[in-house]
């Protein structure tokens, strides 16, 4: 491995807890700086708004709870998100997975016309995906389960396959 950190520290053994505490948080902005420089820029591609990326990240967990509840208000912050930047693929793809999720645990529908918002997050997010691999995967379901369209759903999990087969989320 390469070296991402490197000083010098000098103190009495009295002051090891105040040089521990000045080494943790060296590393700790040393690690920073290089997770936001590799991390950061996949998870943010394309992201132009801090406050619908956080709307994003904030219904995430939410949506993980697996519960009604949960998922209705995964629904109001990604359906913001998606306000906010209606163009950012993986916001939709996420908002369209989010909304379908209702479906498939047979909860109520939030609205009249949860499939027609579900048909328009998947159709911007597939012409914004620019190969994006988790929002062809994510599209490819949503179309496969829940519009019955075979052909194209599995057009674009082959893209998605076929782009990075390493990394089906």
């Amino acid at each position: 491995g390469a070296t991402i950190w490197s000083e010098r520290y000098e103190g009495t053994t009295k002051d090891v807890f105040a040089v521990q505490d000045s080494i943790t948080r060296s590393i700790v902005g040393a690690l920073e700086v290089r997770l936001a420089g590799s991390a950061r820029p996949e998870a943010l591609k394309g992201t132009r708004d801090l406050e619908a990326y956080d709307l994003y990240l904030r219904a995430i967990p939410h949506y993980r709870s697996q519960r009604e509840e949960g998922n209705a208000e995964a629904v109001r912050l990604a359906s913001r998100a998606t306000e906010l930047e209606p163009d950012n693929a993986v916001f939709l793809a996420f908002a369209a997975h989010v909304l379908q999720q209702r479906s498939i645990f047979t909860w109520a529908p939030l609205g009249p016309d949860d499939t027609g918002r579900i048909a328009d997050w998947v159709e911007r997010a597939l012409a914004n995906s620019a190969g994006n691999t988790w929002v062809l995967g994510f599209c490819g379901s949503a179309l496969i389960q829940h519009f019955k369209d075979y052909e194209r759903g599995m057009v674009a999990i082959r893209e998605a396959v076929r782009a990075n087969p390493n990394n089906m989320a």
